[in-house]
């Protein structure tokens, strides 16, 4: 009798584990993605100071104007074409004052100054932009960057010098 409960018992546990194994739920995951429009960056022009005069604080604001430059200073410029009404993260790798050289090794501090305008290709109205901070494009996807800045003059060696800095531009 004994026996016959101890299989009885075994049994039913078997049972209610077959049960228990058996039981199946199921979820469905759905995946999706947005595929954005590559990013293009186009119409490049350099920042120039010009001839500038050893002693003098040259400097080019974008929006405002330009300071002790020479008569053919431009500020540096480029388009941003990228998916409508998307936030870019623009970066750049100088956000400081750094050193221009000439061809003795001889450096002058440049800080650059940088700007954008997501409404129109129209540096007057261009803000303040700082590095890793999200601008949106326009409706129509774009987004333009000025880059101005001002020149030290510590040194009153004459030359030309020159450095560069490079932007990165990815969706935010």
């Amino acid at each position: 009798m004994k026996i016959l409960q101890k299989i009885s018992i075994l049994v039913a546990f078997l049972a209610i584990t077959a049960t228990s194994v058996l039981a199946q739920e199921t979820q469905n995951v759905e995946v999706s993605a947005t595929i954005l429009s590559a990013i293009n960056i186009s119409d490049k022009q350099d920042v120039k100071f010009g001839n500038v005069a050893a002693g003098s604080n040259p400097e080019i604001i974008p929006n405002a104007g330009n300071t002790d430059v020479g008569p053919n200073a431009q500020f540096g410029y480029f388009k941003i074409e990228a998916a409508n009404n998307q936030s870019l993260n623009i970066t750049w790798d100088k956000t400081g004052a750094f050193d221009l050289t000439d061809n003795s090794s001889n450096t002058i501090e440049y800080t650059p100054a940088v700007y954008y305008n997501n409404s129109s290709n129209n540096a007057s109205g261009s803000s303040s932009l700082t590095s890793g901070t999200p601008q949106q494009t326009s409706s129509s996807g774009e987004l333009y960057i000025y880059i101005g800045g001002k020149l030290d003059l510590k040194s009153e060696t004459s030359g030309t010098f020159d450095g560069d800095f490079t932007f990165s531009v990815v969706y935010d």
